[in-house]
């Protein structure tokens, strides 16, 4: 069965050296707290870290567009400190980061623009409200 290792393997190898790779995905592991769960085959995964590894996989490599859907669910403050500190870093370096959330983002995240989505119309806001 494949690995949660082995699948962000096959992920992160691209235009990576094995050492580059494997490096990138130990950060990630870290980072996300998956140590233990990448050694687990993926369909037996929890829910948790089933999430914590399609982030990884969504920051595997330096792409030039990062979409999440709402990554903070089910995150520690630790997991989320790494994921901020993540999205900066490929902010700064000139990529186009989109996160949706149905609640407000961690506040350490730097944004450029904020958007409220109701009943169907898009506006744009500076602070975005809490939900009940």
């Amino acid at each position: 069965m494949l690995t949660g290792l082995t699948y962000l393997r096959n992920m992160a190898s691209e235009g990576r050296t094995r050492d580059a790779a494997n490096a990138r995905i130990q950060a990630l592991a870290v980072g996300l707290d998956l140590e233990r769960a990448l050694q687990l085959p993926l369909a037996h995964l929890p829910k948790p870290a089933g999430h914590r590894v399609s982030l990884a996989r969504a920051l595997a490599n330096p792409t030039q567009l990062v979409v999440l859907d709402d990554p903070w669910s089910g995150l520690d403050d630790h997991s989320r400190q790494f994921l901020v500190r993540e999205l900066t870093e490929r902010r700064d370096a000139g990529a186009c980061v989109i996160v949706t959330a149905e609640s407000d983002p961690p506040a350490d995240l730097p944004v450029d623009e904020r958007y409220l989505v109701t009943g169907g119309t898009v506006e744009p806001t500076q602070v975005l409200p809490r939900l009940a």
